[in-house]
C-alpha cells in the first residue's frame, strides 16, 4: 500500500499538464516578413512572425493561390521557431501561423505573398 500511493500521485500529476500550460485563445501572432503583398525575386522565401509566449510550437501553412479555394497545399507543418526558410516556386500563395501548446492555440494570422522568377543569378 505504501507504494501505491506514490505511485498513484505520479500518475495524477502527470495527467494534469494540460491544466498547467497558458490558454492561448485571445492571443496573436505578429507576422514580420514577408509583408502581405511583398514580391520576391528570390524562390526562398524567409518566413518570420514574433515568438508567442507559452506558445510551445507553431502551425506553419502555405497555399496556392489563397485559403478560400486552395489549389495546393505547400506547406502544413508544426515548428518550433519562430523563422522558417521555404523554397517556392514563382506564383501567388497564401502563408499562415497560429501559435499552439499541448491544450490550446491562437487564431491563425496570414498575408499573401508573391514569387517572381529571379531575372539574374545575383538575385537567388
Amino acid at each position: 500500500m505504501k507504494t501505491l500511493i506514490p505511485l498513484l500521485a505520479v500518475i495524477l500529476l502527470s495527467g494534469c499538464t494540460d491544466l498547467l500550460e497558458e490558454d492561448l485563445d485571445g492571443v496573436g501572432v505578429v507576422l514580420l516578413t514577408p509583408q502581405d503583398g511583398d514580391t520576391i525575386t528570390s524562390n526562398v522565401v524567409t518566413f518570420k512572425w514574433e515568438t508567442v509566449p507559452f506558445a510551445t510550437e507553431y502551425l506553419f501553412q502555405v497555399v496556392k493561390p489563397d485559403f478560400n479555394a486552395p489549389q495546393l497545399y505547400l506547406a502544413d507543418s508544426t515548428v518550433d521557431s519562430s523563422t522558417l526558410i521555404y523554397p517556392l516556386p514563382p506564383g501567388t500563395y497564401s502563408w499562415r501561423v497560429r501559435g499552439q501548446n499541448g491544450s490550446s492555440h491562437t487564431s491563425f494570422y496570414q498575408r499573401t505573398v508573391v514569387v517572381e522568377a529571379a531575372s539574374t543569378l545575383s538575385d537567388l
